[in-house]
């Protein structure tokens, strides 16, 4: 999957940077390329060396002039050292620089830091600011002429819970997913219920379309066939866990927490069946975690979470 090969070629770059940078002084070589002394920032940065990091990011702007990937990663030492009004300017530059990203989807980068950013600052207004300006680029999602797929995806969980709704649809992952993940949580937390929903059914129905597209890597004809005849949450779950690439997606994108807040979500609707169909599961997997414990709580005595305020 797209994350696991990013992480292994980040990997690989820091195992090739460690040799490198173990026989190099900071003063380094003049006539390097930038992308070289961002490299050893990146490296420096993986290992705590803050001070070194920054040397290195901040030679790689002395050399491009213009960077947006080095003055992001100044945002995040900033951002780890507690230093928030310096990170939020380190990428707010990066951002206004998003043109010249060697990758352009790294303007979504720097707009997920800035997320991160603003919800460990209690921020919470400009956190929304910018996931909504993630998902805004989401066609599938903000576009006009999605309006009517969008309508059909919500019936269809209303109507007949989440196993109908996957059966009949399924959504790819990309930039907007954490988005709309995040932005379900927050939308619940802040109690404008309808506009979680409509967050939380696209961002765990694009989790499990990814896990069942990983899960086919193993079982082809899964689901939909003389064995598999209808999709299954409960037997998807206990099917993706004897696979370990398919379990370490899920777990990396907190599929039983995501799951949890879909059925909260659906019990505020009045969705009551739903919502315990769904917590049962997960009260039930010996993987769920936290997720499990607060599930089975939810089906003993069901809660609405209290209210989170939105003002700085």
């Amino acid at each position: 999957m797209n994350n696991f090969l990013r992480k292994c070629l980040t990997l690989t770059v820091f195992i090739v940077l460690a040799v490198f940078c173990s026989a190099e002084s900071l003063e380094g070589n003049a006539n390097e390329p930038a992308w070289i002394s961002y490299q050893k920032g990146l490296y420096e940065y993986s290992r705590g060396e803050y001070g070194k990091a920054l040397y290195y990011f901040r030679e790689a702007l002395d050399r491009a002039t213009v960077m947006p990937e080095a003055e992001m990663a100044i945002g995040d030492v900033y951002m780890t050292q507690g230093e928030y009004v310096l990170a939020e300017k380190q990428y707010e530059k990066a951002y206004d620089q998003n043109r010249v990203f060697s990758i352009p989807d790294q303007k979504y980068t720097v707009l997920y830091r800035m997320v991160e950013l603003y919800d460990r600052w209690n921020r919470y207004d400009k956190m929304e600011q910018k996931l909504l300006a993630i998902v805004k680029d989401s066609e599938v999602f903000s576009g006009e002429k999605y309006t009517f797929f969008k309508q059909k995806l919500q019936e269809s969980y209303l109507a007949k819970g989440i196993n109908r709704m996957v059966k009949l649809y399924r959504l790819e992952d990309a930039f907007a997913t954490s988005a709309h993940l995040k932005l379900a949580v927050f939308y619940y937390r802040t109690g404008r219920y309808y506009t979680a929903f409509e967050n939380s059914i696209f961002g765990v129905l694009i989790i499990i379309s990814e896990g069942i597209n990983e899960l086919r890597r193993w079982i082809p004809d899964y689901p939909e066939s003389t064995v598999y005849p209808e999709f299954d949450l409960k037997e998807f779950l206990e099917l993706a866990y004897n696979y370990q690439s398919v379990r370490d997606y899920l777990e990396q994108m907190h599929i039983f927490e995501h799951l949890y807040y879909l059925a909260a979500i659906s019990y505020v609707l009045e969705k009551y069946t739903h919502a315990t169909y769904i917590w049962s599961i997960i009260a039930e997997h010996p993987h769920a975690g936290y997720a499990g414990n607060i599930a089975l709580n939810q089906i003993k005595n069901p809660r609405v979470a209290p209210l989170i305020p939105v003002e700085d």
